[in-house]
């Protein structure tokens, strides 16, 4: 099973990339519906994407960031057939990777 769907289109000179983490991203401070009891923290704390290489995105996220997380951006430069690559990091331990070549879409 991969934790990671992510798509890339170039589309009118920029690039568009989205991607869904499946995580459950807990925040610590909700609680068993059957015993009540507390459900630990569990959240991405680290997102990383690379394009061809070369750092496009690096953001330090937390627990206000909703479950299966969902990012889509656009940026100039990527090329079709460029390689993205992203990357998470949680508070667990935790981590996935995923790659995603760029297609034209003109």
């Amino acid at each position: 099973m991969n934790d990671i769907r992510i798509e890339a289109r170039r589309r009118a000179g920029l690039t568009e990339l989205r991607l869904l983490i499946r995580h459950p991203m807990e925040t610590g401070q909700g609680r068993d519906p059957l015993s009540g009891a507390l459900i630990p923290a569990h959240y991405i704390v680290r997102l990383e994407v690379d394009c061809a290489g070369r750092a496009l995105l690096r953001a330090d996220t937390g627990t206000g960031v909703a479950r299966n997380p969902y990012l889509a951006l656009r940026f100039k430069g990527g090329e079709a057939g460029d390689t993205l690559a992203v990357r998470w990091l949680d508070n667990l331990g935790g981590e996935g990777a995923a790659q995603a070549t760029i297609v034209a879409a003109d």
